[in-house]
């Protein structure tokens, strides 16, 4: 069994619909979970059954620095966390039957040169994660950006997290980063697992996940609405 953890971002554009449809998910089609973690600014105040934890966003342009100080948080503010926990970010919904406690590392496979210098901001910020490892000597072939849930060892993260200045300038890239401080090189490619909708084309709903963007989030937000009609037991 693993702890969940969910940081929210700052001001949903949704109400929070994308976090209802993903704790409605996890209640039909997850397993081998124990307690779930939401840390946040603002609480949704319609959550309950969950643990809640507070934390602003302090990071400027460093989005993925903002869920990281949350998730370390959630690390070591609540005491009986399982030793292995998994981390995910709400715009995701479990389609099938999903087994928390086993995910394997799933990875993006784009490279460091399908991230352009002078590309978007989190492109960059990709970009730099892979010369974060160069400089160690770690030339990984992919990264793992894949916005699925991500399992990890809860102590051995926090010790690799220790003497990282993940905070500095634009930041690093979560998944990338904690993958290669934990020396996790390999996993599966996420096309195997996750599909994804970032356009007003609804797809294929055929893997088990389905992850999506706020574009993707306004073609499917009925969809998936009927998918999952009832609320959770998290919703008061």
């Amino acid at each position: 069994m693993v702890d969940i953890i969910i940081p929210l971002g700052t001001g949903s554009k949704n109400n929070n619909d994308e976090l209802r449809l993903f704790l409605r998910s996890i209640e039909k089609n997850g397993i081998g979970y124990r307690k779930i973690i939401v840390v946040a600014s603002e609480i949704p105040n319609w959550l309950q059954n969950v643990t809640t934890l507070q934390m602003a966003d302090t990071l400027k342009h460093n989005k993925d620095g903002n869920i990281i100080r949350k998730v370390l948080f959630a690390l070591t503010a609540v005491p009986d966390i399982t030793p292995e926990f998994v981390w995910s970010s709400d715009d995701c919904v479990l389609l099938q039957e999903f087994d928390f406690s086993t995910v394997p590392p799933i990875y993006n496979a784009r490279n460091k040169e399908r991230f352009p210098v002078d590309g978007s901001i989190w492109q960059r910020r990709i970009r730099r994660t892979f010369e974060f490892f160069e400089k160690r000597n770690l030339h990984l072939k992919h990264n793992f950006e894949s916005h699925v849930p991500q399992r990890f060892p809860g102590r051995k993260l926090l010790r690799a997290m220790r003497n990282t200045d993940y905070q500095s300038d634009i930041g690093y890239g979560i998944n990338t980063l904690f993958h290669g401080l934990l020396g996790i090189t390999g996993g599966f490619e996420q096309k195997l697992f996750k599909v994804t909708c970032e356009s007003e084309k609804v797809p294929v709903l055929d893997k088990v996940l389905l992850g999506y963007n706020d574009k993707g989030f306004a073609t499917l937000k009925k969809d998936l609405f009927r998918m999952f009609p009832g609320k959770s037991k998290y919703e008061r």
